[in-house]
């Protein structure tokens, strides 16, 4: 008498595709860097319920070089170079579920902003509105190509200085002196830290028309 062993044969299929992460110097990406970036893309398998096939590897390109296959679930590599940066990546499982591309991207600012001028908006007449002493309107220009002017401060001597400030063209500061022609320092900051030389100006008061638009006024 021939008796059949039953058997169990447990087929588990994963059809989902693993997921994949992107921290840049080891923090969700930015906008702007000030050095070359440490790039480092995780990837996670969760399968199909109890099937999970595991990583098999990370596909990744930087801007326009070749791809690079990295096997395993992790991938740490630099990404280096003034300017704008773009990283594409996707991982594999092992049973060849692809993730779509993911794309990354950001920029690297080496190179400090200029601050360009200072010069002093005349007036012509203040109406009825009473102006703080020496006040004056001031025009400010400052350029940066990367990260982009984002912070500002002013000073009568190069030596105390205001509070930093958003950047911005026009601003109202008073001189030390409204009888003769006095010095204006002027310094910026770009968005990932770096800063201008300062730079001094020699100006002379003018009455600043606008106060009565721009900020409180008190009645004559």
């Amino acid at each position: 008498m021939n008796v059949a062993t039953s058997r169990r044969l447990d087929l588990r299929i994963d059809v989902a595709a693993p997921t994949t992460t992107a921290l840049l110097n080891g923090a969700s990406p930015a906008s702007w860097y000030s050095s070359t970036v440490q790039a480092q893309l995780n990837a996670e398998d969760n399968g199909s319920g109890r099937a999970v096939s595991g990583v098999d590897g990370i596909v990744y390109r930087v801007d326009d070089q070749p791809s690079q296959v990295h096997a395993g679930a992790q991938a740490t590599f630099p990404v280096s170079g003034e300017g704008a940066h773009t990283l594409e990546f996707h991982s594999i499982d092992v049973v060849g579920n692809h993730e779509p591309t993911r794309t990354v991207s950001f920029g690297i600012d080496e190179t400090a902003p200029v601050a360009q001028d200072v010069t002093v908006v005349p007036g012509s007449g203040l109406g009825n509105c009473s102006v703080p002493t020496r006040t004056v309107w001031l025009a400010l220009s400052a350029a940066d190509e990367g990260s982009g002017v984002q912070l500002m401060r002013l000073s009568n001597d190069g030596v105390s200085w205001s509070a930093w400030r958003p950047y911005a063209r026009r601003a109202f500061w008073q001189l030390a002196s409204a009888s003769e022609p006095v010095s204006v320092h002027f310094q910026v900051r770009d968005g990932v830290g770096w800063l201008s030389a300062p730079i001094s100006r020699i100006v002379s008061y003018a009455p600043a028309d606008v106060w009565c638009t721009y900020m409180p006024t008190v009645q004559r």
